[in-house]
């Protein structure tokens, strides 16, 4: 079961109480994916491992593609 839980700076979303799924500033898009979440328009019902990874992102301008 998914639950969204107030943190510091915005909300996050649990897995069982153990897995932090992801983390919004935005308490309605935490609510929404939450939700959608519980009514297994996931991954049938196991959160996958890179779904849980924090990852750096670059913003798209600063890269130099040539």
């Amino acid at each position: 079961m998914y639950k969204v839980k107030k943190i510091k700076n915005g909300y996050t979303i649990v897995e069982n109480d153990t897995i932090i799924v992801n983390t919004y500033t935005n308490r309605k898009k935490a609510n929404d994916v939450c939700r959608g979440l519980n009514l297994n328009k996931g991954f049938g019902g196991n959160t996958p491992h890179f779904f849980t990874v924090k990852v750096n992102i670059t913003n798209s301008e600063e890269i130099d593609e040539t």
